[in-house]
Order: structure tokens, then sequence, then C-alpha cells
């Protein structure tokens, strides 16, 4: 097969007087990012427990790219939540319920110190949120921004697979007004171009092919050259020891239907979520079952979106199934996978501690109570190549 060595470009100069010139020039290729590539972007994936505590890690040298969780109940002054679950999170002489009111008033608010713990997700607004994460973390790179919430209007919280509002109340209009105020002030705290919109995380119910349509037809009114990159949600992809193909039991349906065939061409990037756990929901040590989640996820760019990277937006071990350098050696083995399947950014799922006990809780780079560094930080600090 012939191989093209270099592209020679040949003006013609003609001018008024009927003489000509001849310039020969080497044409300088463009360049773009590669849809396939064998360079790794490796970061991790951060909600309250790092963003509102950021002293905690001044020590240390933050992912070179970073994702995190932007609470959609935070910009709506007249949610409340049932004070039962909040008298832990925010010191109150309140009765009945919490109102978001106060919390909300950015960018100027600023209640107490970062590092107190009683405060927890609470203290700031959206806006200083993300303003403060970003420009203590930007390193050239885009965050990505994942927006969902865990308490609804009602009052009532959102757990998985629907951490958002239900279509009855996150209706079209109030999606269109927020949307273009989301953009607008992410624009501000981050820098146009410099993040990247992921629609959601892992919202894998019925509700969510309708929002995801309306927050696409929502940016679609944002001037082209002031609106961010789109991902998608986490594909719903089969996951555990059997390797199922296709949609996983949540989402229970084809998933092609997941991301619409209208929607497609808008979205500059394909996500997905991989962890070594079995059908019952536990740890295996296994990096053949994230892989092949991985390689689902793969298939479907090259089917139905090649114009897209591929992003694997949540990915660890958790060290208590056999300690820190077994955590390692697993993540190691799929971030060597992604590097050369092309691959081209992942997010370990979680910088540090999160609050909730859950299966996740020791799926960590660094120990929040400690700032002691696990191993796999070593790979959170650099590009794979």
């Amino acid at each position: 097969m012939k191989k093209l060595i270099k592209t020679i470009l040949i003006k013609l100069n003609l001018y008024d007087d009927g003489t000509t010139t001849t310039v020969i020039e080497e044409a300088v290729p463009e360049t773009e990012t590669p849809i396939n590539n064998r360079k790794l972007l490796v970061g991790t994936t951060n909600g309250p427990e790092t963003h509102d505590h950021l002293k905690v890690f001044k020590h240390l040298e933050l992912s070179a790219i970073n994702r995190a969780y932007y609470l959609l109940e935070k910009d709506f002054p007249k949610m409340t939540v049932p004070k039962d679950h909040m008298v832990k999170l925010i010191p109150t002489k309140e009765g009945g319920t919490v109102d978001f009111k106060g919390y909300d008033n950015y960018p100027d608010t600023v209640l107490k110190d970062e590092t107190e713990k009683q405060y927890y997700s609470r203290v700031y607004g959206n806006f200083v949120r993300m303003k403060n994460f970003f420009e203590a973390t930007y390193k050239g790179y885009p965050l990505m921004i994942s927006t969902e919430t865990i308490v609804g209007p009602d009052g009532k919280f959102r757990t998985f697979p629907n951490k958002n509002h239900y279509t009855e109340e996150w209706t079209k209009k109030t999606i269109t007004a927020w949307v273009e105020h989301f953009i607008h002030k992410m624009n501000i705290a981050c820098g146009i171009g410099n993040w990247i919109w992921q629609l959601s995380s892992e919202p894998w119910d019925e509700d969510w092919q309708q929002i995801q349509r309306w927050y696409v037809e929502a940016w679609l009114d944002i001037y082209p050259s002031i609106r961010p990159k789109l991902a998608t949600a986490a594909l719903p992809i089969g996951q555990d020891e059997t390797f199922p193909i296709g949609s996983n039991k949540y989402f229970g349906r084809p998933l092609t239907e997941y991301v619409p065939e209208d929607l497609r061409p808008y979205f500059s990037i394909v996500c997905f979520h991989a962890y070594a756990l079995t059908s019952r929901n536990e740890w295996t040590d296994n990096p053949e079952i994230p892989i092949a989640v991985g390689e689902q996820a793969i298939k479907f760019r090259n089917k139905y979106m090649p114009h897209c990277e591929v992003s694997c937006t949540e990915h660890n071990f958790s060290d208590t199934y056999g300690g820190k350098n077994v955590q390692y050696a697993h993540v190691k083995t799929f971030l060597d996978w992604c590097r050369f399947a092309g691959v081209h950014s992942t997010y370990l799922f979680n910088f540090t501690n999160i609050t909730e006990r859950t299966i996740f809780e020791h799926c960590i780079t660094v120990e929040k109570s400690t700032g002691e560094a696990f191993p796999i930080y070593d790979f959170v600090t650099k590009t794979l190549d």
C-alpha cells in the first residue's frame, strides 16, 4: 500500500498586467483529535466530597482531567427536602423542611469554611462550586460536567437509575429556561470551550428519553459558538459476569433506542461505565468484565456514532478486595486495554471517599481522612502513551 510522504501545493499568482508567478509550498496538515488513538487521558470523577473540601487535598497534584457532578436541586431555590434527612447535613433550627433559598444566591454564597464537615454538599451554589473546582484543577483539558439530582421539588429522593427530575415536574418550558441559565453560568465559571456537558450519569429509566430530547433541543437554541460539546449519559450496557449482550436490566430495550438516531449527530462523546461486578453486585477481580462492556461501547460508537470519541466516565476497583496492589493491577489492565482499543479518556470513580456507605466507598484514589494517595493515584497525574 502506498504511503503519502507529503503534499505539495502549487500556487499560481495572476497579475493585472498579464504576468504570472508560481509559488511551491509544502502543505501543513490540519491537526485534529483522532477518533481512534493510542493516547489515553486518565482523570477522576468528583462530587461535593471534593468540590467543597479543596483545602484537604491542597498537598496533592489533582487530576489532569476531571468529571464533576452538578446537583440540579441547587438551582431551584424553592426546593425543599425532609428535615429528618437534612438535619445531619445542614445545621438548622427550623421545623418541617429546609428551604434551599438561602444556599443558592451565587455567585456570592460562601457559607462557613469549606472544610467544616457539617455543611457537606449544601454550602455552595453550583456556580461557586464549579468555578472553584475548575480553577483549582484546570490543566488545559475541558472539565466534564454531569448534571443530575438527588432530590426533586416534591421533596422525594431520586435514586439510581433515575437521578433526574420526572417529566411532570421537569417540563420542556422549565428545561429550556434552565439550559440557557446553566450554559451561561458554566461558560463564565469555566470559560467557553473549557467544559463538556454530560447530560446525565446513569439515567436508565423511562423518563430519560423525553428529558434527553428536551435537553438537546434546548442546547440547539444556544448560539453554536458558545455552547459546550455534548457527551451521552453512560450507555446502559449489560454488566455482570455473564457478559450479556445489549442493554442492561434497568433500561430493558434495544441499545439503539437509548440515543435516538436523530439526536446522535449532536453528540461529540459516547460514554460508558465499567465495573467488575457480578450479577449479585459483588466485586470480582476479573478485568474482562469491564473490558467486555467497553468493547460493546466501541462497537456501538463505530456503527451508530462514528464521529464521536469514546470515554469511560466511571471505572475503578475496590481496594477491599485484595488490597491496594490488587486494585492497581486490576485498573492497570483495564487502562491498558482502553489505550489500545482507542478509548480517548477514562475517569476513575471516585477521587476520594463518597459520603454514603456503598460498594463504591473504597473505589478511590485518595483517602480523605488521611490524605493518603493510593497507588492508582499515579495514573491520574499523567497521560498514558
